[in-house]
């Protein structure tokens, strides 16, 4: 389905390139982290005797929240 005034968009090769929406919740990767991150998290933490940097914690929920958040450009999320 295209997006209203929008222009299909062609390869190199002159093909139609079509784009499908990728679905991440769908994966085993997906569930594996959905169902292990918090142990993952907590087990670390308790072996470094430290928790573990904020960002390390923020990329498991951007991740677990399909948001591909600031590290692509704006350009990449069109």
């Amino acid at each position: 389905m295209q997006a209203i005034g929008r222009r299909p968009q062609w390869a190199p090769d002159g093909a139609p390139v079509h784009h499908e929406r990728h679905r991440p919740q769908q994966t085993t990767l997906y569930r594996l982290v959905q169902q292990h991150a918090a142990t993952f998290i907590g087990e670390a933490e308790a072996i470094a005797g430290a928790e573990l940097p904020r960002f390390v914690k923020d990329e498991f929920d951007a991740f677990l929240e399909c948001d591909p958040g600031p590290r692509l450009p704006p350009a990449a999320l069109r």
